[in-house]
Order: structure tokens, then C-alpha cells, then sequence
């Protein structure tokens, strides 16, 4: 019978060692790493053909029964590292590039650098890709008070001529200030309200089906289409059980999560997402701010052709056909 050798990591204990190894996926790499990958898979797949096995699990059972020699079992070992070393090493360039990307993009924005802090060690490097793949993408707002920053260009201030800022029945002083954070912005264009049955397009895979399981569990009214945006009240949408399967979905936590704040989406909208800007569409979107002691809630969303951003108050408890939501995560 064949013996592992010494110091040698065991095929069944490899997936344990290295996490990694199963959940690499080839299209999320450079095209460099991907074809050296795929050369060291197929010099795998070679020795798995030899032993008649389809993968490292059943590999080691021959290996255990020695039928396998220690050559080929150490050889196995040896490729299974090299391309969990090389997808690791990849996904720190991924790292990289978000951060130096973000800080670009910043330093235009406001014409002087701004810091940017590492991305936080609670969002692993696979799981860009997965929110990617959701329309979901990391953005850094950093902690300014963009009240005073009056002469950027593109920026679309918001119109506060029915909202009173820093008084009893207005908004708090620092409504303007960005949170200083990581944020996790879910990227989709608001829809255009054709009908009281309008449903996203493309949330068929990510918030479509939680609404509807919401709905099914009487958290949040029914609706025409049980899986739309549309229809859902302030109040509902800060339920702890809504708050926590929507959280769930983006693979956070509860308090990490929440519609924009007004100043965050007004600024993602002006320098990252000019598609939200949409002045011919009759729908509007929620905003987690709450003015008068917390007893009505923003909404807006819609640029005019003349770029006035126009803010509304409305009741927590109310109820539109015409508003629409899309969340945000933080990572403070």
C-alpha cells in the first residue's frame, strides 16, 4: 500500500488547506493565468485518466487502496497547490485594481486625491464576482459633505424646495455627508412604471424571488406581481424579516444594509450610474432619510432636463404604485 509521505499534504485534506481550489473559476482570472491554469488542469486530468477516476476525491481512495504510486499522488498534490496559488495571486490583482480604480475615478471627481482604504477583510475576493453577477458593485463614498462641494462638475444637487434642512420638521445638519465606507450598490437602472403589474426585468435572480416569498408571508401586501419592487411602503421595507432576507440575498448582514441615504444615491447617480437619471420616467425611488422627528420618509430619483433632482416627502406607511427601491450595503 502506498503511504503518504511526510510533510505531504493528504489529497483528502487539500480542499480543507486550500478552500479555494473547488471554487475557482476560470472566466473571473486574466486570460494569462486562465490558459496556465487550464495547462495544469490538463496535465490533472491526465493522471486521473491513467487511474480511472474523475477528480482528487476518488484519486484518493486509489490512493489509499495503493493503487496509485507516489509519484503521481505527489505530482497531483504539486498541480492542485500551483492553481490554488495562481487563482489567489490573481484575485489580489482583482483587489487591487477595484481600490486603485476607485481612487482614479475620486481623485476626477473632485480634483484632489482622496484616500481610499483597503476593501474590508469581510468581503472575500470570490465573492466580487458573484455580486458582479448580480448587478452588484463595490463603490468607496468617502466621508465629504457635499454641501459644500458646489462647483463639481456633474453633479445634480438635490432640489430641496419642499424639504427644509437642520430644523424640526426638516432633515438632520449632515443629511449632505457621504458615510466615509465601502458600499455595496445594487447597480440597476430604475424602470420605467408602464403599468400597476411592472415587474424588473432582471431580478428574476436576486430580489424578485424574496419579495415574492415576502409576500407569500403577508411581511409585505400583496401585489399584482408578487415579485416587483413596485407598491412597497417605507414601513415595510424596515421590517427586521424584510431587512434580513434581503440581506441574505446580497450575502451580508442585517444592519449592513438599507435603501440609499438621498446624498448617496444623488452622488452615485452623478458620477457612476447616469442611466438612474432618467427625467421622463414617472417612477421614483426610496430613500432611507427621514425627516419631521422621523415621521415622513424621502423619496426621488428623477433628474429633470433642466438637472433639478427633485426631493418629495412621503408617509412611512404609504403605499405607491409609482415608487420603486433598490438597496445599498455598507462596510464601516
Amino acid at each position: 500500500m502506498v503511504r503518504e509521505g511526510q510533510g505531504r499534504v493528504p489529497l483528502t485534506n487539500m480542499h480543507e488547506s486550500h478552500p479555494h481550489i473547488s471554487d475557482l473559476r476560470l472566466p473571473d482570472l486574466k486570460p494569462q493565468v486562465q490558459s496556465y491554469i487550464a495547462g495544469l488542469k490538463k496535465n490533472l486530468f491526465v493522471i486521473y485518466a491513467k487511474y480511472e477516476v474523475k477528480n482528487r476525491n476518488e484519486l484518493a481512495v486509489k490512493v489509499r487502496e495503493g493503487k496509485v504510486d507516489t509519484k503521481n499522488s505527489d505530482k497531483v498534490i504539486e498541480l492542485l497547490k500551483l492553481i490554488n496559488e495562481s487563482g489567489r495571486k490573481d484575485e489580489v490583482v482583482i483587489i487591487e485594481r477595484i481600490i486603485r480604480d476607485e481612487g482614479r475615478k475620486l481623485e476626477i471627481i473632485f480634483g484632489r486625491k482622496i484616500e481610499i482604504p483597503p476593501l474590508p477583510k469581510e468581503i472575500p475576493p470570490e465573492r466580487i464576482q458573484e455580486w458582479r453577477e448580480k448587478k452588484l458593485e463595490l463603490h468607496y463614498l468617502p466621508p465629504i459633505d457635499m454641501a459644500q462641494e458646489s462647483e463639481l462638475k456633474n453633479w445634480i444637487r438635490p432640489n430641496f424646495s419642499f424639504i427644509t434642512i437642520g430644523t424640526e420638521t426638516g432633515l438632520p445638519a449632515d443629511a449632505m455627508k457621504l458615510p466615509g465606507c465601502w458600499t455595496l450598490v445594487d447597480t440597476r437602472e430604475r424602470p420605467q412604471k408602464e403599468s400597476d403589474d411592472q415587474v424588473h426585468g432582471d431580478d428574476e435572480d436576486f430580489l424578485g424571488p424574496v419579495l415574492e416569498n415576502l409576500r407569500d408571508r403577508n411581511l409585505i401586501v400583496n401585489f399584482k406581481h408578487p415579485q416587483s419592487r413596485f407598491n412597497i411602503s417605507f414601513d415595510e421595507l424596515e421590517k427586521p424579516e424584510v431587512i434580513t432576507a434581503m440581506a441574505a440575498a446580497c450575502g451580508l448582514k442585517p444592519e449592513q444594509i438599507s435603501t440609499p441615504r438621498m446624498v448617496e444615491f444623488y452622488f452615485l447617480q452623478s458620477f457612476h450610474y447616469p442611466g438612474w437619471r432618467n427625467w421622463q420616467s414617472a417612477s421614483d425611488e426610496h430613500f432611507s432619510d427621514k425627516k419631521m422627528s422621523g415621521r415622513l420618509c424621502l423619496l426621488g430619483g428623477k433628474a429633470d432636463f433642466k438637472d433639478h433632482a427633485w426631493v418629495f416627502a412621503n408617509g412611512l406607511n404609504d403605499r405607491k404604485t409609482t415608487c420603486w427601491f433598490r438597496i445599498i450595503g455598507r462596510f464601516k
